[in-house]
């Protein structure tokens, strides 16, 4: 059976993890911090911020059965902040 996992990542060199949090009103599954160690001396050259929805605890899965499930669960949580993920799109990569 095949399993899928849907996200929206925000990335940067000068973005605020927190302050994609606190605009969005949603919690990230995954933050890097630009100049943060990766592995041995390699440090992540940008900042991310990520959100498949998992950390509400009304998901039912971090990774869905039903590709369609899992687009309509996270489009549902960010279709209504489209304007301001669009803002966010003039100055950082936003991506599915």
């Amino acid at each position: 059976m095949h399993t899928y996992s849907v996200q929206l990542r925000i990335s940067g060199p000068g973005l605020d993890p927190g302050e994609i949090t606190r605009g969005l009103g949603l919690e990230p599954n995954k933050v890097r911090i630009a100049g943060q160690r990766r592995s041995g001396s390699k440090v992540w050259e940008e900042s991310l911020w990520s959100y498949d929805g998992a950390a509400d605890p009304t998901a039912s899965a971090k990774e869905w059965t039903s590709l369609e499930d899992g687009l309509l669960y996270v489009l549902d949580r960010l279709l209504p902040k489209k304007d301001l993920i669009r803002a966010y799109a003039v100055s950082f990569g936003v991506v599915w």
